[in-house]
């Protein structure tokens, strides 16, 4: 997945003071290492990543996780998240 927020490195910093815990954690997202604010829900990330929330699917340490989970669901440092995004599309018959 393509890198689609390049200034996240500055909004996590500039949300530290506003989300629990006021630091950065490290995760892997889609394979990559990231900086994000702690605290951070499933929801909070769909959200800071500026993610349509209805066109996503999440799959934290190699489980699904549904969508209605995602609210109560906390990231934690060193856990691996892949978020695919769904795009709509096809062929004209």
């Amino acid at each position: 997945m393509p890198d689609q927020c390049g200034d996240c490195h500055a909004r996590a910093e500039a949300l530290q003071s506003e989300v629990a815990g006021g630091g950065l954690i490290t995760i892997q997202l889609n394979g990559e290492p990231r900086e994000i604010p702690d605290g951070l829900t499933l929801a909070g990330l769909i959200d800071w990543l500026k993610l349509p929330a209805d066109r996503v699917a999440v799959e934290r340490n190699l489980e699904i996780v549904a969508r209605g989970d995602w609210q109560q669901t906390p990231i934690q440092a060193g856990d691996r998240l892949e978020v695919v995004q769904f795009v709509g599309g096809g062929s004209a018959f």
